[in-house]
This record gives structure tokens, C-alpha cells and sequence, in this order.
């Protein structure tokens, strides 16, 4: 099957952007329906459940201990992506045109971040087991007593995702690189 490209250019303020034809939202769109579209984080803080809508990523508040800015039911603001790393943040990609876009946060310049969350605790499949952990008195940064369930998630996203990226950037990455 051959997909072809129409790419309108348009300026943003200090940023060219691309709008992508119908048939590449469909492609992206086909690519996605055998990754993973929905998992849910818990931060320091609240629950989030991350997924995607119309190809863009979707991070909304579902439970809050104490008080926020981002009140329960709140989506954070700022980009069709979605960076996983030691916080949820999301971004709008750099680039086009003749280069590809950056996907990597850590590539991105800070002015194209949007809203973030607190740190990362651990994330989940399913809001069960994220409230479970969310119930539990001490916790911590990449907490160790959920890292398999955090992995199994990562792995879900995989590297090619068109909405979610992982940050690998020892800066920004949840787990570790040894």
C-alpha cells in the first residue's frame, strides 16, 4: 500500500509546523491499534490516566492527595505528545520539513514542553492497581516494589509509539540505564 504525504506549512510564532494529510493521521492511526493506547501513573502526588484521542496524548487527573493546581479531572495542557519519564510531560515534537521530527524530549527545547505532573512513582495497566499503590503510606521515585509492573508498561510502549515517548536521557529517564 502506498500512502501519499500532502504537507501544508504554516508558521507559528518562531516555529514551522506541518499539518499532515488524512492519510498519514490514518497510518499513524493503524500503527497504533497494536500498541498500547491507555495506562495509568502514579505520582507523588495523584493518579493520572494517560491515553491516546485522535492521535493525540491525552494525561488527565483522576485522584489527588492534597492540594494541586490540576485539579481532579483536569487534562494537562501543551502538545499531542506525551514524554514518560521521572515525570509525565507533555510536548509538541521539533522538526519536519526535510528532517524528521524529534520525538526524544531531551531533544526538544523547553519553550514546546507543556503541563507535567509531579514525580513518578510507577505506572500501571490497569487504575486497580494504580490506586492500590497510590493507597500505600511511603513512597518513592521509580518506587522499587512496583519497578516489574513499571517495566511491563514501558516495554508496552516500545520505542516507535506515535503518541507516547520514553525519555532515555539520564536527566529525565523513570528507570535507571545501568
Amino acid at each position: 500500500m502506498v500512502f501519499t504525504y500532502l504537507i501544508i506549512s504554516g508558521i507559528i510564532p518562531g516555529r514551522k509546523v506541518q499539518v499532515l494529510t488524512k492519510n498519514r493521521i490514518d497510518k499513524e492511526r493503524e500503527m497504533s491499534t497494536s500498541m498500547i493506547n491507555q495506562f495509568f501513573v502514579v505520582t507523588m502526588t495523584s493518579v493520572y490516566e494517560v491515553s491516546c484521542k485522535d492521535g493525540n496524548g491525552v494525561v488527565t487527573k483522576k485522584m489527588l492527595r492534597g492540594e494541586s493546581e490540576v485539579g481532579i479531572g483536569i487534562v494537562l495542557p501543551g502538545g499531542p505528545m506525551v514524554s514518560i519519564g521521572r515525570q509525565i510531560i507533555m510536548f509538541i515534537p521539533e522538526g519536519g520539513g526535510i528532517t524528521s521530527f524529534n520525538r526524544q524530549l531531551g531533544m526538544v527545547n523547553t519553550r514546546y514542553w507543556g503541563g507535567n505532573t509531579s514525580p513518578v512513582v510507577a505506572l500501571f495497566l490497569t487504575e486497580k492497581e494504580a490506586v492500590e499503590c497510590f493507597n500505600q503510606k511511603s513512597v518513592i521515585v521509580c518506587d522499587p516494589r512496583w519497578l516489574e509492573q513499571t517495566k511491563n508498561v514501558l516495554t508496552l510502549i516500545g520505542d516507535n509509539h506515535p503518541v507516547f515517548s520514553i525519555s532515555n536521557s539520564p536527566e529525565l529517564a523513570l528507570v535507571p540505564s545501568k
